[in-house]
């Protein structure tokens, strides 16, 4: 009967290994992001590079500031009680997501722009 116990102790222990190297995969080895998509009040306002570092306010609400830095943007500044958005840090991965709702601000870090989408250069 021990037998059957270590059994299920190694089975939850290799799930539970294979559950955090494929969360870190996830996380890690997706590719890096070419382009930020930003939203306010759920329209697409603008479409940025990464590849050249600058900050700069929506002009929808200019109370709400990002920085581009290394290949990354990040909220900088936003007048929201919580700053949430702010704690998010840095995105540069393809999908990686941060949003000021106070401010109904969402960026999200995509591969390229899509035909026919300005890639509009702030700041």
């Amino acid at each position: 009967m021990k037998r059957s116990g270590k059994k299920g102790l190694w089975f939850i222990t290799g799930a539970v290994i294979l559950a955090v190297g494929i969360l870190l995969g996830w996380k890690y080895l997706r590719p890096k992001g070419a382009a930020a998509r930003i939203t306010f009040d759920g329209q697409v306002v603008m479409t940025v590079s990464l590849d050249r570092d600058r900050e700069f306010a929506l002009e929808q609400d200019p109370t709400v500031r990002f920085r581009i830095q290394d290949g990354s943007i990040a909220f900088v500044d936003a007048t929201c009680p919580d700053k949430i958005c702010e704690k998010a840090g840095y995105l540069s991965r393809v999908g990686e997501t941060a949003a000021c709702l106070p401010r109904k601000t969402v960026v999200t870090v995509i591969a390229a722009p899509e035909e026919g989408e300005a890639d509009i250069i702030a700041g």
